[in-house]
């Protein structure tokens, strides 16, 4: 009889851890699932699909069949031309020695004669109403060709610069839409659209000169790019997009590939008993992301004071490299809050210059209209030129304004959110690195210069 009791204590020991886990594996489940309902309750997208816009006329198709052919065109032929680009657009745009003007705008001339093709087909979609891309044109996720857009919308601002520099305002201006269609049309997931940055190519758009109807056209797509889905959406998307690695195939279909894969038996044992252990991290990172979009729905700029609280509830300690950790969080802890440091000084510039360029361009607006003159300050521009005051996101209060007789800028006080005198680094657009912070975020207009002429080519 003792002996029975000794083996039926044995055998529940042994099977104790058994019980155990599968009662904290089906405990983890059912609170995932209810993770999962209450998302879906709030119909916010748990699908990566579901943030691809769709053409969905034909209008819409054959734009997206002339971007498809236009990236096409570019895909051969990318060059490492950045920097030297970006110091051939500055020579030429400011010396005044005819010599050095006609040198740097034959170099440039010779880069975009690579790509005349791909800028006459992005021209012809650019007239076009478009919606992303048709799912026949669409290029494979997380592919290198995903870029591809942005890399057309960097190469045609060589195009804006060398016409407006050049004083033919109205083309540059024209140019300049496709790549803020480009912006619109392919990234306007990414927050505020700030993947191709184009503050100095209006700037030199506006001080080359432009007709009112361009005006207004450039008005109108910087508009539609502020207007754009905002900076929580981004933060769904990343969402989405972190469920898609988390859970494949629960929300998302599983990327190509997945299902191929073969897992070393190891590998398996180890996801299976982890399995718990990765469903309570997953409900951590979604509660994590729950504060973090909230966080990003406030108003400019508490959006700064509730990202900065977060940071010091969730530091940003990732525990990649450890084996056991990447089983159970391959993307290290805190995912959610790191995305939102990661993006949100990146946002508030963003918004910073859109704000700025829109601005800019109702003063350019009010100053055609009124023989040259410039206004007294924003506010005479609502609601003829503006929509609305421009908010600054770093004070919560408006742009900043100055005209002067050698032009006008206007601005926001930058992320150290004092007024330093509308004071910042001007570079090219292609220059995408930099030292530091700007003290100011905004955009400077000159008075329209008398260019040399440059001697007629042969």
């Amino acid at each position: 009889m003792r002996l029975r009791y000794l083996l039926a204590l044995a055998l529940a020991i042994l099977a104790s851890p058994f019980i155990l886990f599968w009662a904290w594996s089906s405990v983890e489940s059912s609170r995932l699932d209810r993770a999962f309902d209450a998302l879906e309750a709030r119909h916010e997208p748990l699908d990566v699909a579901a943030f691809d816009p769709k053409p969905v006329s034909a209008e819409e198709r054959q734009a997206s069949h002339y971007y498809k052919q236009a990236t096409n065109l570019i895909a051969d032929l990318r060059p490492r031309w950045l920097t030297e680009t970006s110091k051939l657009i500055e020579d030429f745009c400011t010396t005044s020695d005819p010599a050095t003007r006609q040198a740097r705008e034959t170099s440039l001339k010779s880069l975009e004669d690579h790509y005349t093709r791909a800028f006459d087909v992005l021209d012809r979609a650019t007239a076009l109403q478009a919606n992303g891309w048709d799912p026949a044109d669409a290029p494979p996720r997380n592919s290198l060709d995903e870029y591809l857009p942005t890399e057309l919308a960097q190469i045609n601002l060589v195009r804006v610069a060398r016409l407006a520099c050049s004083g033919e305002g109205e083309a540059a201006g024209y140019a300049l839409v496709g790549t803020l269609r480009l912006r619109r049309v392919f990234y306007r997931w990414t927050g505020v659209n700030f993947g191709v940055p184009t503050r100095h190519s209006l700037q030199l758009v506006l001080t080359a000169g432009a007709p009112p109807t361009l005006l207004d056209k450039l008005q109108q797509e910087y508009q539609q790019i502020a207007g754009e889905p905002g900076f929580d959406a981004g933060l769904q998307l990343m969402r989405a997009r972190y469920l898609d690695l988390a859970q494949p195939g629960v929300f998302s279909d599983p990327r190509p590939g997945l299902a191929a894969r073969r897992m070393t038996p190891f590998e398996a044992i180890g996801l299976r008993l982890m399995r718990p252990a990765r469903d309570h991290m997953t409900i951590s990172e979604l509660r994590e992301f729950g504060e973090v979009i909230d966080a990003a729905r406030q108003p400019w700029p508490r959006k700064l004071d509730e990202a900065a609280r977060l940071d010091r509830t969730y530091p940003r300690a990732s525990s990649r490299g450890n084996a056991m950790a990447n089983l159970v969080n391959p993307f290290g802890r805190h995912y959610a809050n790191n995305m939102l440091q990661f993006w949100m000084p990146r946002v508030a510039e963003a918004v910073a210059r859109t704000n700025a360029s829109i601005g800019a361009i109702g003063v350019a607006r009010w100053r055609a209209d009124h023989h040259g003159a410039m206004p007294a300050s924003l506010q005479d521009l609502v609601p003829r030129y503006l929509q609305s005051a421009l908010i600054d996101p770093y004070s919560g209060g408006e742009l900043k304004y100055v005209a002067s007789a050698d032009g006008f800028k206007v601005y926001s006080v930058g992320v150290n959110r004092r007024d330093d005198g509308g004071t910042w680094e001007q570079r090219s657009d292609l220059m995408l690195a930099r030292r530091g912070d700007p003290l100011d975020v905004g955009i400077a207009v000159q008075r329209l210069p008398k260019l040399p002429e440059l001697p007629e080519s042969p």
